[in-house]
């Protein structure tokens, strides 16, 4: 009788959709030079020359700012810094690049829908270790998705055998991380848990009861393995992640404005907004 338990289903089914949606698999331990790199570097210099055709110096000066920029979380306000690096990817993006260092736009990503495929670079790796330093402890994450290099939805699956497990038990585990490795959700979008019967997301510094589902359609089905995978793949479609990021995310303050607050669309709303 096969065993089944979180790597095996859940983890890989995740991988597999993924692949579907245009991401390309990698080990995790081969994209980057060490385990406290939260972008991998190769992958966005190469993105940035490519959409940009700009200079591998030039590449650098770029990527040392979304570096200061991601660090700035390390305090613990990742949602500030979250702000700032949408502004850096989408509105303050000019560098002193052009003719007689006239300052020009550098695109992060391409959005064009017929280009975007052979310009961006999507992976999707597994078993993230991230370690804040050599004797810092470390956290290991189940699904992230990158963009360019950059790691912008995070995944935590649990096991589907066990009914007293649920989609929660994996979105605690990412609120947990969020405080304990605060940079590696600077650049995040979104993040989502599964058991493999629900399919749930939320934004940095989102509670639990801000946790919902996404519906690929207005069925809205849900309940079994397959439609999270169907759900899923609708999710993080890396077009669709890119449109909720940029039109999608509010930035704005609790109702005493005592703190800053992250608010990602409902699908729903989303499907609302690009009809």
């Amino acid at each position: 009788m096969a065993y089944f338990n979180e790597d095996n289903v859940t983890e890989q089914m995740c991988i597999e959709v993924a692949k579907e949606a245009g991401y390309v698999y990698h080990n995790a331990d081969t994209l980057r030079e060490a385990k406290n790199d939260v972008i991998c570097e190769p992958l966005l210099i190469q993105a940035l020359m490519r959409i940009n055709h700009i200079s591998q110096d030039e590449a650098q000066i770029v990527i040392q700012k979304v570096k200061d920029t991601i660090f700035s979380g390390m305090s613990g306000d990742i949602i500030t810094a979250n702000q700032k690096l949408r502004n850096l990817f989408f509105k303050e993006n000019s560098f002193p690049f052009g003719k007689d260092g006239e300052h020009i736009p550098i695109k992060f990503f391409e959005t064009d829908p017929e280009t975007a495929a052979k310009k961006n670079n999507y992976v999707v790796t597994n078993q993230w270790e991230y370690l804040k330093s050599s004797y810092a402890g470390g956290k290991r994450l189940d699904i992230v998705l990158l963009i360019n290099g950059i790691p912008m939805v995070i995944g935590e699956l649990k096991t589907a055998t066990k009914a007293s497990i649920t989609w929660a038990d994996g979105a605690k585990d990412i609120m947990d991380y969020q405080k304990s490795i605060p940079e590696m959700f600077v650049p995040n979008i979104l993040s989502f848990a599964s058991e493999g019967k629900e399919l749930y997301y939320g934004s940095i510094g989102a509670p639990l009861t801000k946790w919902g589902p996404w519906f690929a359609d207005e069925e809205r089905k849900h309940g079994t393995l397959i439609d999270v995978q169907n759900n899923l793949k609708s999710l993080i479609d890396p077009l669709r992640l890119l449109d909720i990021y940029r039109f999608f995310s509010v930035f704005t303050t609790t109702k005493d404005s005592s703190k800053k607050i992250k608010v990602v669309c409902r699908y729903q709303q989303y499907y609302g907004g690009m009809a």
